[in-house]
């Protein structure tokens, strides 16, 4: 099953101003049962396997937007500004019964072994975006972005032989990761008379940073 809710608000506290608050959240579980009767002789095999997982995002933005009254008496004709963040993770438990055939003396005939793996992913970041007019031949627009994203892939495994109760834990093997992003970009739209016709051209450029 999942559940999910949004909500948005706008408010204008001037004319020339607008601010906008919205969140979403997200979450699904689901659950998957394999039973298996074959088995061969010689070999392990997996005769049971549950797996639960569990899968929720959250994201909260906050946005301004700013476009004066009077065209062309500001230093832009739109700006907005908008940041967000955005917590999100998958999570998954499986519990698997390996039948060994024929029974060995270190093993018996079964051995459990829980597995739990999660992937959580964290991400803050930020955009900033503006157009401005110089008379009917240029239209500039430039902005800067940037985002760090955190991720963490936890994963950890326990197998029991049920015949002795020994167990053998297995501790995360996946390392931990932080991404940063930054980026800045600017065009001019530039209109012109080309043999009797409306032409446009737009050079631009753009600058990218990770890390």
């Amino acid at each position: 099953f999942h559940l999910a809710a949004a909500g948005r608000q706008q408010q204008k506290p001037a004319a020339a101003h607008r601010v906008e608050f919205a969140l979403d959240w997200f979450a699904r579980d689901s659950v998957a049962d394999l039973n298996n009767r074959e088995v061969t002789a010689g070999t392990a095999t997996t005769a049971d396997l549950r797996t639960a997982s569990e899968t929720e995002r959250f994201r909260l933005s906050l946005a301004y937007a700013f476009r004066p009254v009077v065209a062309g008496s500001a230093w832009c004709d739109v700006f907005e500004a908008r940041a967000y963040t955005q917590d999100s993770g998958t999570r998954d438990r499986t519990h698997e019964v390996i039948n060994y055939h024929p029974p060995s003396a270190a093993n018996g005939t079964f051995r459990d072994r829980n597995i739990s793996t999660a992937f959580n992913n964290d991400t803050g970041g930020f955009a900033l975006a503006a157009v401005k007019s110089l008379g009917d031949a240029h239209r500039f627009a430039f902005g800067l972005e940037g985002s760090r994203t955190d991720t963490s892939k936890p994963w950890s495994s326990v197998t029991v032989t049920q015949r002795t109760g020994t167990s053998y834990p297995v501790e995360p093997r996946m390392a931990d990761t932080q991404t940063d992003r930054l980026g800045a970009y600017v065009q001019d739209e530039i209109t012109f008379a080309l043999a009797g016709r409306r032409a446009t051209l737009i050079p631009a450029a753009r600058v990218d940073r990770f890390k």
